[in-house]
């Protein structure tokens, strides 16, 4: 209970997002429980009111919320626009990067070996190749035609994932399947788009939780093939950065953006966010023609995601209700000014967790890859010498390819730190390191705007 003081203290600062917890007795309450009242409430609903701001101000008719981090985004913003009678259609687009990205690969072959050549907790040649969407019988055919040393199931260092990416480009059996396969998916992607009333040219935008806005790319590409003029805008919770030679100006983020909001993104677990806000259905694989629609189909979830994912979104529904009970002014709410509690909040229980809060949030089953056939706790346990591996210069000179070794990674590091006795100094290490790495993305972001400018 004593962190749930502290949660209970930093929410004061800010009189409406503390409203709720006034109405409620926590003191029998679960850790998901509680923590979903003091902290995960709170900050989607700041997100939400935002996004709703933000489209307000715009003249936006319809938010398209991107599954499945979009999910609880998405009822709680369609609750809010009902109640307060907004002009705002709200929608729920079934996709996942591999759904949007697989149809279009044909386009350009570079870019899509960009995709599938991107590091990942756990990355080997099989990883890469079925981010294709290709057949194992194909895939099998350019494993042997790369006569590719060793096992195409062994982990493949970061630094070695661009001579990868070479291999690939010459191969002449990869360009062929992946641009044949891509193609065939066209015509259903083109009816989901436009059945969702994507290519109907009107004035909408998406929302998601966020980190590199590539979703947002994807989708304008699809756009301009299939010729619709206006490009769309996005929404996002935060931005590390944005794809290359895209406009800032469409692309706007709440909690952080890529050149500023350092101290926010050192003390921020992207990876959990996205275990926590998730949706009680897989991943979207893709799209079929069924009864005359075109239908996603998905990734069958496992019960235990599913069963936290409702828990959360019955929590996040009675929040909303007391919320929208206690103000009639809610739209008007000073959302900026909601940040620093947000940051408060957010450090503590992502950054420095109770041993009780990595018990219930770091045993959430977590992928950050395309197909999640190798899920494993978020805050998988790291021995001391994986955690070493994390300081700050041994890793620093892993990721440049000067010290041999593969890295073991954890999808919310601060929770795997918080189950060793050393955890302080390995929390520190890697907050320095963090640092290091979100400095120099700014730095290289600035420069090139810069660069754009002159």
């Amino acid at each position: 209970m004593e962190r749930i003081k502290l949660y209970q203290k930093y929410l004061t600062k800010n009189k409406e997002l503390s409203f709720p917890l006034r109405r409620i007795d926590l003191s029998s309450a679960d850790v998901q429980a509680a923590t979903t009242w003091c902290v995960l409430a709170p900050v989607l609903h700041a997100f939400v009111i935002w996004t709703l701001q933000q489209a307000l101000a715009k003249k936006v008719e319809r938010l398209y919320f991107l599954a499945r981090d979009g999910y609880l985004m998405y009822k709680t913003a369609e609750k809010i626009v009902e109640q307060l009678n907004l002009p705002i259609a709200c929608h729920y687009l079934y996709c996942s990067r591999y759904s949007l990205r697989t149809p279009l690969f044909h386009l350009d072959i570079d870019e899509t070996l960009d995709y599938i050549c991107r590091n990942s907790i756990r990355v080997n040649l099989e990883t890469i190749l079925k981010r294709t969407g290709l057949k194992r019988s194909k895939r099998v055919e350019i494993i042997q035609e790369l006569a590719w040393e060793g096992s195409s199931k062994e982990e493949i260092p970061y630094a070695k994932l661009k001579e990868v990416r070479a291999r690939l480009r010459k191969s002449k059996l990869f360009n062929k399947y992946v641009t044949e396969n891509s193609k065939q998916l066209m015509p259903v992607f083109e009816g989901y788009l436009r059945q969702e009333g994507l290519l109907d040219g009107g004035n909408y935008a998406i929302v998601d939780s966020g980190w590199t806005g590539s979703t947002q790319k994807t989708l304008n590409q699809a756009l301009a093939y299939y010729r619709v003029k206006r490009r769309l805008s996005g929404y996002y919770f935060g931005l590390y950065t944005l794809p290359k030679r895209e406009e800032q100006k469409e692309y706007h983020a709440y909690y952080f953006c890529p050149d500023q909001n350092l101290k926010e993104k050192i003390y921020f677990s992207n990876s959990l966010f996205e275990a926590i806000f998730s949706a009680p259905h897989g991943m979207t694989l893709g799209y079929h023609f069924f009864e005359g629609k075109a239908k996603p189909f998905f990734l069958t979830p496992d019960e235990d995601s599913i069963a936290f994912s409702k828990k959360t979104e019955q929590i996040l529904s009675q929040y909303t209700k007391l919320l929208l009970a206690g103000t009639d002014r809610l739209i008007e709410l000073n959302t900026e000014a909601m940040k620093g509690t947000i940051y408060q909040l957010l450090k503590l229980f992502m950054a420095n967790p109770t041993k009780e809060e990595v018990a219930c949030f770091g045993n959430i089953l977590f992928c950050d890859d395309v197909f999640e056939d190798a899920k494993q706790p978020i805050a998988v346990k790291l021995t001391e010498a994986e955690l070493a591996n994390h300081k700050l210069g041994p890793k620093i000179m892993t990721m440049l390819g000067l010290r041999r070794g593969k890295i073991k990674e954890s999808g919310w590091h601060e929770g795997s730190v918080r189950k060793h006795r050393k955890y302080r100094e390995y929390r520190k290490q890697y907050a320095a390191y963090k640092g290091l790495l979100y400095l120099r993305t700014a730095v290289r972001w600035k420069l090139a705007k810069w660069v754009r400018i002159h």
